[in-house]
């Protein structure tokens, strides 16, 4: 049954569909012929494309987080970090030699990789010890020319003790439980995450024979990323055009229609991607979908094209029969009158959401937006000139899409519906809408790596690995900057590593202060930060010039970097530190005070497990009290030490002659004593803490020269001061009770710092901080995500609704297009929200594609209802929407069935959006209309 009155006056500017059409018609051999050249030519440039696989492209350059990020790579080094995982077999751990031999030959085949900066690993790692003389000296925590021999138990169990000890290697190169490795493999500046990622997974494979390695860490995630949505395309294309085939098949029942409608798709991908490879645009993880998404898009304008065609009616061609050529090429000119003016809206509008894209910072997405664009606009340009072209050679029979007659009179049952209870029907929409914004308001965005993968798959196997064995792959890097001799200023920032490991699922804190308390406990000063600005730079000293203090202090000694290691929400730690540094961070620190030990104190039990009480707190604050100096511990103290000072023995062997107890001490100008009677004035004098005793004279006239009698005496005072702060310490915590015991030296050290001989001179430069790491990435990609996908939605409703006020020269019509398919993404991205799910750069282009292409069922109802009744609409050109629909939602559909997880959700989301905008315009436009807007237009048919 034909439709009458359905052709109608054609728009200014809307008339190049009819004319396009009449060259093919004319000229068809010549057109064929010139896509077919075309397309080769395109087809011969598109195999040299190029891949951009940098997942850093998609980040916007000037965002403050992007710029701190590389602003502290520069200052630091490579912050990029590729972690590899390395499990010793069943029932051992990784100190045999076997394994540390794989574990070094890792290592050595990281560092031959090109783009690694550094690699550090449990075989490569410097420990401090004592050296000659005493001094810290560097070398080798592991020496491999030296590694316990095969059934040697007491050798294995020296090394793994000795290994299990270090607090700056457990959790950051060996587990707790000492069965697995971590080798960190820095990227050099500009390297390719995918080409590094790649080589590092041949190379350490390789190496690390039959053990069980894992790759972790941004590079490789990133990777993973890449090349899963490449397989997902390459795997999921094909499908895509086979289901495109088979349901335009289905509903045409004509092959010549179906390659027609897949040929004008498959030009338009062929010449974007080749100009793309002339242009030396590469391609992206966004714009390697462009030929799913073309597909998916583009095939509806040959559909309305063939649809309209197929169905009108000539005179004296009964169904299934063939015209001659000059009858049928007025059935085609008219089928284009009718069909051209809305489909070229059509694929403007939908160009238009694809261009909105044009408003993001991120270039890869404004490039892939103006490729979709054109895809979009070339697959029109096809539908227009080349289908009339073949059909002008090869004229096709008149029929109906299959099944049309009963698609149509549910449609007019639901037209129906919607005029008869249009109040009811806007009055839900109007409040489903409202919930949905109000819900939108609470959607997250999230651009973290492992957001993206695929549970089972490699990374996220990989990420599991790292957060049960070593915390996590997820660092925050906190740049401080100012003078780093200053004690002050290392105990603020000895302070808020403290703050960071009591947070919840934050397994590390490291920086340069764990470096010098290691050093001064090596030089007898126990371990903790050094007191005074000398001790700093003389405690450097015996680093200087190695890799690992590289990456924590500048070369100047005025930045330092201080690293959080979570196996968390990265995000929720950011934001949790960036208020501590805001608001507790002291930017002039002046040493601990006693309100800051008891938040030490607080944070220390914490991270252990066992917070400590406010009663037991107040207790061990309250009995942290100054010693007095004849206490019999403190007298005892300072004897031992005179004793062995005096004797040249004991704890200070070599810092004196040695000489008996009785021998005479003759010093001018004073009695003749012994050294047992010097001793007991000096443990008996009842001196202050700071031990500037008046006999410190008499014993320095004893040392071979001044400068070794100074530091004789100097080695004196830090030893009965270390004592003194033990014993204070031990009075402190006597009433408070058992106490974490993996947490003491820590306790200790916080109490130490109450302890009256310290005095810790107020920093003279100012200190300010800065925030790196990935998950600084992380947020500032989620940041323009959520501002872009805002833009881009506006944008896009703003274009579309002026393309549309193009095509029917009224705002109202124009806005009356756009609802359902802003709708329709209302409750999708309202639904998302909550449920409590985020959405990830894919998901947010949903509403680019969505308004163009969903706006377009719209305007074909608008366009057909002002030629006839809406009733005639629904039932005859309602089928070739529901088929157009069907065939864009499977295209994106068919994306939902692929193993990475972005291209899942964006599938799926795509495919929703696209029917729900068609439903809801079968639904909503008949009730928004008035009596005014399905007036019929009074014009004249025209023909050829």
């Amino acid at each position: 049954m034909a439709m009458s009155g359905m052709d109608g006056e054609t728009p200014p500017g809307l008339g190049f569909p009819v004319a396009l059409a009449r060259v093919g018609m004319r000229y068809p051999r010549a057109v064929i012929g010139a896509f077919a050249l075309t397309m080769a030519i395109a087809t011969g440039f598109a195999s040299r494309v190029q891949d951009a696989e940098d997942l850093l492209d998609f980040i916007p350059p000037d965002d403050v987080d992007v710029k701190a990020f590389k602003e502290v790579g520069k200052t630091f080094g490579a912050l990029r970090v590729a972690l590899i995982g390395i499990e010793a077999p069943a029932g051992e751990d990784v100190f045999s030699a076997a394994t540390l031999g794989r574990i070094a030959a890792a290592t050595e085949a990281a560092r031959g990789v090109r783009g690694i900066d550094a690699v550090d690993s449990l075989t490569a790692v410097e420990d401090v010890v004592v050296g000659e003389g005493g001094a810290p000296d560097t070398r080798q925590l592991i020496e491999l020319d030296h590694l316990p021999a095969p059934g040697d138990e007491a050798a294995h169990k020296a090394l793994r003790d000795k290994v299990l000890s270090r607090d700056s290697v457990v959790g950051n190169f060996v587990a707790r439980d000492g069965r697995s490795a971590l080798i960190l493999a820095y990227l050099a500046d500009g390297a390719s995450d995918r080409v590094v990622s790649h080589d590092l997974h041949k190379a350490v494979g390789a190496a690390v024979g039959g053990l069980k390695a894992v790759y972790g860490g941004a590079p490789f995630a990133a990777s993973a990323i890449y090349e899963e949505t490449q397989a997902d395309v390459r795997r999921l294309t094909p499908l895509a055009v086979l289901i495109l085939l088979g349901v335009i098949l289905i509903a045409f029942r004509d092959p010549v229609g179906v390659l027609l409608t897949i040929i004008t798709v498959a030009w338009s991908a062929a010449v974007v991607t080749g100009v793309m490879a002339a242009l030396h645009e590469p391609f992206t993880a966004a714009s390697s979908t462009l030929p799913v998404i073309l597909f998916a898009s583009g095939t509806s304008y040959a559909v309305h094209v063939l649809g309209r065609y197929y169905i009108l009616e000539l005179p004296g061609v009964p169904p299934g029969g063939r015209p001659d050529r000059a009858l049928d090429g007025e059935r085609l000119i008219k089928a284009l009158q009718i069909v051209g003016p809305p489909v070229a809206i059509a694929s403007f509008t939908t160009a238009a959401g694809f261009t909105s894209m044009m408003v993001m910072d991120i270039r890869p997405m404004r490039a892939f937006g103006v490729e979709c664009a054109a895809g979009v606009l070339l697959a029109m340009v096809a539908a227009f000139l080349l289908v009339p072209a073949v059909l002008a050679l090869f004229p096709r029979g008149r029929h109906e899409p299959a099944a049309t007659g009963n698609i149509g009179e549910l449609l007019a049952r639901l037209s129906h519906f919607s005029q008869s209870n249009r109040m009811a029907i806007l009055a839900v929409a109007a409040v489903v809408g409202v919930l949905g914004l109000a819900a939108i308001g609470r959607l997250q965005v999230r651009m973290e790596p492992r957001q993206f993968f695929s549970p089972g798959s490699e990374p996220w196997q990989a990420e599991r690995f790292l957060a049960e064995k070593f915390g996590g792959s997820q660092v925050l890097q906190i740049r401080i900057r100012g003078d780093m001799t200053e004690p002050a200023t290392l105990h603020e920032i000895k302070r808020l590593q403290q703050y960071a490991r009591s947070l919840p699922d934050v397994t590390q804190a490291t920086s340069i202060v764990d470096v010098l308390m290691q050093l001064n406990d090596v030089m007898s000063g126990g371990k903790r930060l050094p007191e005074t600005r000398a001790q700093v730079p003389q405690l450097l000293f015996f680093v200087e010039g190695k890799a690992f203090l590289k990456r924590l202090l500048t070369g100047e000694r005025d930045q330092a970097l201080v690293l959080v290691r979570t196996q968390g929400d990265s995000q929720q730690l950011l934001s949790t530190m960036e208020a501590y540094l805001r608001e507790r961070f002291s930017a002039t620190p002046a040493g601990p005070t006693r309100e800051q030990v008891a938040e030490r104190l607080r944070w220390i039990t914490a991270a252990a497990g066992e917070p400590i009480g406010t009663d037991a707190l107040d207790r061990v604050l309250e009995a942290a009290r100054p010693l007095d100096p004849r206490d019999t511990r403190l007298v005892e103290a300072r004897r031992a030490a005179a004793t062995a000072l005096l004797t040249g023995q004991g704890d200070l062997d070599g810092m004196m002659p040695r000489r008996g107890l009785r021998e005479p001490v003759i010093v001018p100008g004073s009695p003749a004593r012994t050294v047992d009677e010097v001793v007991g004035e000096l443990a008996s004098s009842g001196a202050p803490l700071d031990l500037r005793s008046p006999l410190r004279a008499e014993v320095l006239a004893l040392a071979a020269s001044p400068e070794e009698g100074g530091l004789a005496w100097a080695a004196y005072a830090d030893k009965v001061t270390a004592r003194a702060r033990d014993l204070f310490v031990d009075d402190a915590l006597r009433p408070a009770g058992p106490l974490p015991a993996a947490m003491m030296p820590a306790i200790r050290d916080a109490l130490g710092d109450l302890f009256p001989g310290v005095k810790i001179e107020a920093a003279r430069t100012p200190l300010s901080w800065a925030v790196a790491g990935e998950p600084v990435l992380d947020r500032g990609m989620s940041r323009s995500v959520r501002a872009n996908h805002k833009k881009a939605m506006f944008v896009a409703w703003f274009a579309v609704a002026a393309f549309i006020g193009l095509l029917f020269r009224s705002l109202r019509l124009a806005l009356i297009s756009v609802v359902p398919a802003a709708l329709s993404m209302v409750v999708l991205f309202g639904g998302i929200a909550m449920a409590g799910l985020p959405i990830d750069l894919g998901t947010s282009l949903v509403t680019s594609i969505a308004t163009g292409a969903g706006s377009e069922f719209a305007m074909q109802y608008l366009w057909y209802v002002k030629r006839s009744t809406p009733t005639d609409v629904v039932r005859f050109v309602g089928p070739i929407m529901v088929i157009s629909t069907l065939l864009i939602a499977a295209g994106f559909a068919v994306l939902a069935l692929g193993h990475s997880q972005p291209m899942r959700m964006f599938g799926a989301l795509a495919a929703l959006s696209m029917i729900g905008s068609a439903a809801l315009t079968f639904l909503l436009v008949p009730a928004l209309l008035h009596e005014a807007d399905t007036a019929p237009a009074a014009i004249e048919e025209k023909t050829a």
